[in-house]
Order: C-alpha cells, then sequence, then structure tokens
C-alpha cells in the first residue's frame, strides 16, 4: 500500500512472498491439506464480513464524501483477499 501527500493511504494491497511464507503457503498442500482448507473457509468468512460493512457503508455515507471513498477502497481490498483465498483453497483440492 501506498500513501499520498497527505498521508492517506492509496493503491492496492499486495501479498508479497515474505507474508506468504510466513502463512506458510507451499506448492504441495498434501501434507497440511485439511489445515489450509480450514484457514481459507476462516479467511472467506473474514472477507464476507468485511465486504458486508464496507457496503453498508457505502450504502449510508453521502457520494463522494471521504467516507464513501474509505469504504470503497476497503471493499476492494477486501475483494482482493478473497481472490487470494480462493486461488489458496484451489491449491488445497488438488
Amino acid at each position: 500500500m501506498s500513501f499520498d501527500g497527505r498521508g492517506k493511504a492509496c493503491g492496492r494491497i499486495r501479498l508479497g512472498p515474505r507474508l506468504l511464507g510466513r502463512m506458510n503457503v507451499t506448492d504441495d498442500h498434501q501434507e497440511d491439506g485439511p489445515s489450509l482448507a480450514a484457514a481459507v473457509h476462516d479467511l472467506n468468512n473474514l472477507f464476507g464480513a468485511i465486504l458486508g460493512y464496507a457496503q453498508f457503508i457505502m450504502e449510508d455515507a453521502p457520494a463522494g464524501s471521504p467516507q464513501s471513498g474509505h469504504a470503497e477502497k476497503i471493499h476492494a481490498a477486501a475483494m482482493q483477499g478473497a481472490a487470494l483465498a480462493k486461488r489458496l483453497k484451489l491449491g488445497t483440492n488438488r
């Protein structure tokens, strides 16, 4: 994530190899498949909640307001996280 000149967050959140390594994500999920699948399921639940609350804020906040813009960024980041979780899930179903 990057920040603009006023210190506000902007841009996309990217998970680098260091963070993915800390999550013990490997190419071979045979050994840790069930625990990884459970973790991915939990991640999906968290992203679902984040997406829902961001949607509430986007619906309630005035169009063009800072709150609406922040909620849109939260929503976009959660969508990226959900997509990553889906990729991880597909890896556990080999």
